[in-house]
């Protein structure tokens, strides 16, 4: 009972460390400890063992995710659906790789390794849904997002993975001071080097988060962004419609008006495109087509191909949509076809609505400088109606 009691404990301390590890919150370094308490806990007991304290973890991180203990104000509106969706695929990954990790006699670092393997492969399959991977607790460190330019984000998640068993492993508990330095000296680097924190913006990029379809309902709430002045605004996928692009053209004709980057249905053939475009004074630009469908997306929609970065001034505007960011292979094509200053990317619109004390950054190439979001919401209408 005494152990039974110890590996509750340690799973729900694994779920608090993981909900703060994610963003908003954004504690990255625990990230590559916060499973280490819990393996140890379940050292020499069974696969369903690992398995439910997996699941009980991510459901706590799900809890967590839900109240001021992330980020003051961090649901606004809707409900919280999406979080236990996000999670509960979490849930599979930890469950399948703690009810493996249970079943090891002995831990050693090279089956850290080769679990760390499977953890990734676990990650793979939730693409089918939603991705779910560890990897998203680095996703403001330089030198990883360096790493991932180069490996995608599975050579973070695997380091994520190996950190974590490795610590757990017995060559580890017999070199403990040396292995903690380690963990510690990398964390700290990866946490630390290159963190974007924006200073004094000299560039200030809009976000709309709204359910509303269409010019007529969505500029109002754009009106709460002109005090900022921004250089552009993004809206969310799916926002608007063709017969949209020309209220939306007039607004950034306005004095005090600004370009739009918006997403809409375009005609095409068998399937239509899901396609961004930048609209300014002069109208709509850009016409990119997103390249990486969502899930059942792909039957309804005709990927793109290519790169566009929309040639303007003040700014150069990469185009991107949604589930493009998860490709870092998109992302670079983007980010080399035309020296963006910033990426856009509208994102889609779940249930829950989120918010920051802190906002946004939009995506933009390391060489860029700071940038700022300011977001917009309106109030969602429950779900179902």
């Amino acid at each position: 009972m005494k152990k039974l009691l110890g590996i509750a404990a340690a799973a729900l301390l694994a779920g608090v460390m993981f909900a703060l590890a994610l963003p908003p919150r954004s504690f990255g370094f625990l990230g590559w400890i916060f499973l280490v308490p819990l393996l140890l806990t379940l050292r020499n007991t069974r696969f369903v063992t690992g398995f439910i304290a997996g699941i009980t973890a991510a459901m706590t991180a799900a809890v967590i995710s839900t109240t001021p203990l992330v980020a003051p104000n961090v649901i606004t509106t809707g409900d919280v659906s999406w979080n236990y969706v996000g999670f509960g695929l979490y849930g599979v990954v930890l469950a399948l790789m703690l009810g493996f990790a249970a079943e090891q006699k002995y831990l050693t670092l090279g089956r850290a390794a080769i679990l760390a393997c499977l953890g990734v492969v676990m990650e793979c399959i939730t693409f089918i849904k939603l991705p779910a991977h560890l990897a998203l607790t680095q996703y403001a460190s330089t030198p990883m997002l360096a790493l991932a330019s180069i490996t995608g984000i599975w050579g973070v998640s695997w380091l994520l993975w190996l950190s974590n068993f490795a610590l757990a492993s017995e060559s580890t508990q017999k070199h403990f001071r040396p292995a903690i330095a380690s963990v510690a000296l990398i964390a700290l680097l990866s946490t630390t080097i290159g963190w974007h924190t924006p200073q004094s913006p000299d560039r200030v990029v809009g976000a709309v988060q709204t359910d509303q379809f269409g010019s007529q309902s969505i500029l109002p709430i754009n009106e709460s962004l002109v005090a900022q002045n921004p250089d552009l605004a993004v809206w969310p996928e799916l926002s608007i419609a063709e017969h949209d692009i020309a209220p939306i053209q007039s607004f950034a004709a306005r004095p005090d008006g600004f370009p739009i980057v918006a997403t809409l249905h375009t005609s095409h053939d068998p399937k239509p495109h899901n396609t961004a475009v930048y609209i300014d004074k002069s109208g709509a630009q850009g016409s990119y087509h997103k390249r990486k469908p969502f899930a059942g997306e792909a039957d309804q929609i005709t990927p793109g191909t290519r790169p566009i970065v929309v040639q303007t001034l003040p700014l150069n505007v990469g185009l991107n949509i949604c589930f493009d960011s998860c490709y870092p292979g998109v992302m670079r094509d983007t980010a080399n076809a035309g020296e963006p200053d910033l990426i856009a990317l509208p994102p889609s619109t779940p249930p829950a609505r989120t918010g920051s004390s802190k906002p946004p950054t939009p995506l933009s190439p390391p060489s860029a400088p700071p940038n700022s979001g300011y977001p917009s919401s309106a109030p969602k209408p429950p779900l179902g109606q």
